[in-house]
Order: C-alpha cells, then structure tokens, then sequence
C-alpha cells in the first residue's frame, strides 16, 4: 500500500473503481470529459506530451494510447520508482528502462529497472 500511482488521459474513467481496489493516492492526466472521482483522487492537466513528475514519483501507472503516442511515456517512465509498474497498449514499444514482465494483444505490462547514478568523483579536501 501507499504511494502514487498514475492514469492517464482514458484511464481516468476508471478512477473510482481502482480506488476501491487499491490503497493508494491516485493521479488523473488529463482524464476525460465526464470522468467522476472521489477521495484519494488528484487531477493533473497538462500540455500534450508532458509529464510533469520527478524521478521516482509514481509507485505505477498506466498509459493510454493517445498518451502513449507522445514524449509523454518516456516522461511517465521516468517519474517511476525502480520496479515501479508500467502498463501501455501492445502496439507502443517499450522504453529501454522498463523490463516487459507480460503482454495480450491489447496490452503489456512492465517493472522499472534499477537506475544506475553516474559515477561520483572522490577526494580529499586538503584544510589550511
């Protein structure tokens, strides 16, 4: 339990049934016209193709396809935490940084790999 998980665009219409299967904060991108939610539901709206979350934000998420189509699933794949998972249409490719754990053919689901840093210089600072 516990964490973000994101919906985007399409997704959203299914907000109130996930928060009543699952213990955590949902975020609607962009969700439809007509979409409804309750509590543990936050709504974000932003320019197509953007994500605007930080790196290891979102515990999931799932993409829909018009989202999919943009930068936006690489901004979505980034915003993971490593394991995070990652469920998009079976025809978009999956980025270099999600392993595909299962796929039907109108969809695939994948885990976050481990980020690894960029090497960190060390030295001795030398006191006067």
């Amino acid at each position: 339990g516990g964490g973000v998980a994101l919906l985007t665009g399409d997704w959203g219409a299914m907000a109130e049934p996930i928060a009543d299967l699952v213990d955590v904060q949902l975020l609607l991108l962009d969700p439809p016209a007509g979409a409804s939610w309750r509590e543990r539901v936050s709504v974000v709206r932003a320019d197509e193709g953007a994500a605007p979350f930080t790196v290891g934000f979102l515990r999931a998420a799932a993409v829909d396809a018009r989202s999919a189509a943009t930068e936006r699933l690489a901004a979505v794949s980034r915003a993971l935490r490593p394991r995070g998972r990652l469920l998009a249409p079976a025809d978009v490719p999956v980025p270099a940084d999600v392993a595909e754990l299962a796929r039907d053919e109108r969809h695939w689901v994948g885990e976050r790999t481990a980020g690894v840093s960029q090497p960190v210089r060390l030295g001795i600072s030398r006191r006067r």
